[in-house]
């Protein structure tokens, strides 16, 4: 059975949001007079932002949410909308719209967050619905929850879904509600994880239509 209903994750699957959020990290380690290596930063910030600061906060005894705390502070002397999309995305969400299927999404990262992302891109239109697990109080991932909710409020059939995503806990989202899974491996940091299909350009996605 094709694919018609695409749940992406946002965060180094839709737009390349990692290599300024490690930014941040760096800054906020060596304002406090430690050191980072790039790579186990973004081994790390691949289970999740807390996972990456952890690593220094452990290492150094700091307080990790302080150190989180600070990194989202400099984030925000970055400017507004600083991460681009993935060659290909742009296209690809359209193409799916376009061949009468539907696109959602799924993240952590909050809606106020994301959508002033997909004005800019013109993108918003693309997307039946957004789930995140402020706004929506659902579990994080590697939780089926919000893939639950999404198949509860539109009804599609599981065997014709995808998660779409970087990391294990999307994936992990997909698989434990049933659903097939799609790996796009991180540029920066590529790991070979197991998925019912793996893509390494966004636009090999628009080939899962059939």
């Amino acid at each position: 059975m094709k694919i018609t209903d695409f749940i992406w994750d946002f965060d180094g699957t839709l737009f390349d949001t990692y290599p300024y959020t490690c930014d941040a990290l760096d800054e906020a380690v060596r304002r406090r007079g430690g050191v980072t290596d790039r790579h186990e930063m973004m081994y790390g910030m691949l289970q999740n932002i807390y996972v990456g600061a952890d690593i220094y906060g452990k290492r150094y005894g700091w307080d990790t949410k302080e150190l989180v705390k600070e990194m989202a502070e400099i984030k925000k002397s970055y400017g507004a909308l600083v991460a681009k999309p993935f060659d290909n995305v742009i296209e690809t969400l359209h193409y799916i719209c376009d061949n009468g299927c539907r696109n959602y999404l799924f993240s952590h990262s909050a809606r106020c967050d994301i959508l002033p992302y997909f004005d800019k891109y013109g993108i918003t239109e693309c997307f039946t619905d957004v789930v995140t697990i402020s706004d929506d109080k659902v579990a994080c991932k590697p939780s089926p929850e919000a893939v639950e909710l999404l198949i509860s409020r539109y009804g599609f059939d599981r065997s014709s879904a995808v998660m779409i995503g970087d990391r294990e806990i999307d994936l992990g989202s997909g698989r434990n509600a049933g659903i097939k899974t799609c790996h796009f491996p991180c540029p920066i940091a590529p790991e070979k994880l197991n998925a019912d299909f793996v893509v390494n350009n966004i636009g090999e996605v628009k080939t899962l239509i059939g």
